[in-house]
């Protein structure tokens, strides 16, 4: 159809729809691309996932490019897609499981003025803390892509505690026949200061820490150990925390998710052990229900 053989109102309907698909085309082939270079990534790491040291299908990686640590895992779960994405994109879920990772202590959510959700994770010790001597991480959250076959989603906080910033927890997850792929990204760029704690760290409580990939050309039971352990052991706790997520019951409670947590960890013990069972459990008893009344408080003021 020719725009000259058109009225003016006509015309500019066109042109809208034409200047809309133009703007829909690159986003569509972006995300394409991501979902094909996952799919790529799940051809390539199919031998690790099915034979490794730790008998499950999972596959770590840490890098420290540019300054930023950051480490990913990726993950077979036993639940189909379908669950997965709905349950995933809603940002009010992950309350329910972030909060079983040992070092944070609480999680709220809600949704900014001007549109789009947001998250905060107090981050804190191994043992229990209050909300009030934690640190407040603020997280905006966007779902990036989410369709039957592919889900793309973003977290991001400007500041973290002791100068580091530039906090990233990334997800994507795409169907394997009944199972879910799934890849959770998390980096940040560390401060002076912070090396400085870590540095400390890695000399003395966490000299001999492990993570989860294993150092290059090195011995079988050789793993990576330092900066990249300890990002390492972080994605892996998010990520056996949304797997106890999905494969407990919702109406079982936080309480069983968070027993759940404990023992997958166990699998993974030399890695992740910090607290004995009751202790662990004793402390997310009360951290959720400091995470209740912070919760409530919030919906609170929103309605006010």
């Amino acid at each position: 159809m020719s725009l000259a053989r058109v009225g003016p109102r006509s015309r500019a309907v066109l042109l809208l729809a034409a200047v809309a698909l133009m703007a829909w085309l690159p986003a569509a082939r972006a995300a394409d691309r991501t979902l094909a270079a996952l799919s790529v990534r799940y051809d390539q790491l199919r031998p690790a996932l099915a034979h490794n040291a730790f008998d499950a299908p999972i596959h770590v990686q840490s890098d420290t490019r540019d300054g930023e640590l950051g480490a990913d895992v990726y993950g077979l779960i036993a639940r189909p897609f379908a669950q997965v994405s709905a349950t995933l994109a809603a940002a009010k879920h992950w309350c329910d499981f972030i909060p079983l990772h040992l070092n944070v202590k609480a999680c709220v959510y809600g949704e900014n003025a001007g549109g789009g959700d947001w998250l905060t994770f107090y981050v804190g010790r191994k043992f229990y803390q209050t909300p009030g001597d934690a640190y407040a991480l603020h997280y905006r959250f966007r779902v990036l892509e989410r369709g039957t076959g592919y889900l793309h989603l973003r977290m991001d906080a400007p500041d973290g505690p002791v100068g580091t910033s530039d906090y990233v927890v990334e997800l994507e997850a795409m169907p394997v026949g009944e199972r879910t792929l799934v890849k959770i990204h998390v980096a940040y760029q560390p401060s002076l200061s912070s090396r400085l704690a870590t540095n400390v760290y890695l000399s003395t409580l966490g000299r001999d820490k492990v993570g989860f990939s294993r150092l290059a050309g090195a011995h079988e039971a050789q793993f990576v150990n330092g900066v990249r352990g300890v990002t390492e052991r972080n994605v892996m706790r998010y990520y056996l925390a949304l797997q106890s997520l999905l494969e407990t019951d919702p109406k079982a409670g936080f309480e069983v998710r968070a027993a759940h947590w404990f023992d997958l960890t166990e699998h993974y013990r030399r890695q992740l052990h910090e607290l004995d069972r009751a202790e662990y459990l004793s402390a997310k008893r009360r951290e959720h229900a400091n995470q209740l009344r912070l919760q409530r408080a919030q919906l609170l003021r929103v309605s006010n």
